[in-house]
């Protein structure tokens, strides 16, 4: 049950290009994929509109947000992985909405 964020950024490539499966079967988990029960990571802090395609990860110590991010014309990967969290979920959930705001302003100004 190990990865990394370049293993996740293939897998959601070809998901997003529709290289995985049909386009029915594509669309579908693409569907899975946006609002999910966990929005307080990637998604969190974007402006409405903006589609997050994405899959959390948590366990003891770790928290972990993968995903395409789409707005307008642009779409791009963003995976942010953490290790050795110990209880601070919160303010690792929220510094992952960070990261995700800060790389969506950098790409879209």
């Amino acid at each position: 049950n190990k990865t990394t964020a370049y293993d996740m950024s293939i897998i959601f490539e070809k998901i997003y290009k529709g290289e995985i499966a049909s386009p029915a079967l594509t669309k579908e988990l693409m569907g899975f994929m946006t609002d999910t029960e966990n929005e307080n990571r990637l998604p969190k802090d974007l402006p409405k509109g903006v589609k997050v395609y994405h899959k959390v990860g948590d366990g003891l110590g770790f928290a972990h947000d993968t995903g395409i991010i789409e707005s307008d014309d642009n779409a791009y990967y963003l995976g942010v992985m953490t290790s050795d969290i110990g209880d601070n979920l919160n303010n690792t959930n929220n510094t992952i909405a960070q990261i995700s705001k800060k790389v969506f302003d950098s790409i879209n100004d």
